[in-house]
């Protein structure tokens, strides 16, 4: 009886012991899918992210591609002969194209030559430009005459924007130094004197060139008509700079 009893109590010990080896091998395994599936879990996600990543890299660089092309598109447009300078100007100001400020200030110049109907559009791409790059002086000086004509008279906006064309570049190129002459001339009653005499000593440069005395003599029968002290002016001028030191 004591043996059956000291058997009976080993197979329970046994049993015990199977079940308890039966529990671990199994929370093993359990253990091991939980890894599997984590790691796999983690390297699925890992490649999402990745993929993720690379396709919105592929949307930038075909938004920047796209931008590229629409600015070489309406550049090419701008120097085309057969432009037709109001439809490009209604695109490029409604669909708010980024283009760079050379085509901006090329297309006002186009619609300021189509008339004063088209100063609005000339003006707010004028602006545009000299938002994006300030240092342009024949930018200000065709913004004072959009200004001007769009007004009716040398207006205050006009008045600044001829200003930071001279403070800009007051010695520029002879075109525009030719260009504020005759307009300080035309709206002399409107123009400042300070402005009067730096157009004046801009304008002293040009007897210099020599191909520049039939203009000068036209301008200085224009402010005869006018009554305009033109020779006082020219002798008020007093500046160290020599001619040869003057952009071409």
């Amino acid at each position: 009886m004591w043996r059956e009893c000291v058997s009976f109590g080993t197979l329970l010990g046994s049993a015990d012991f199977l079940r308890h080896e039966c529990c671990t091998s199994v929370t093993v395994q359990l253990r091991g899918i939980v890894m599997e599936t984590t790691a796999e879990s983690s390297r699925n996600s890992f490649h999402l992210a990745m993929g993720v990543l690379v396709f919105l890299v592929f949307l930038a660089l075909l938004a920047l591609a796209v931008r590229e092309w629409l600015v070489l598109d309406a550049e090419s447009r701008v120097g085309s002969a057969d432009l037709d300078a109001v439809s490009l100007a209604q695109e490029i100001s409604e669909e708010g194209r980024s283009v760079t400020p050379e085509t901006l200030v090329s297309l006002a110049e186009r619609l300021v030559e189509l008339g004063p109907d088209h100063d609005d559009r000339a003006r707010e791409f004028l602006l545009r430009a000299l938002a994006r790059d300030e240092g342009r002086p024949y930018a200000w000086t065709l913004l004072a005459f959009v200004e001007t004509r769009r007004t009716g008279m040398f207006s205050a906006e006009a008045r600044d924007a001829f200003a930071r064309s001279v403070q800009v570049c007051p010695l520029c190129e002879k075109d525009l130094l030719r260009w504020r002459l005759e307009f300080v001339i035309t709206h002399w009653d409107e123009v400042p004197a300070s402005i009067r005499a730096d157009v004046f000593q801009g304008a002293d440069f040009l007897r210099w060139w020599h191909l520049d005395a039939d203009f000068l003599q036209t301008q200085k029968e224009r402010a005869a008509a006018r009554g305009i002290p033109f020779a006082d002016y020219q002798r008020a001028v007093n500046s160290p700079v020599r001619p040869h030191e003057i952009t071409d």
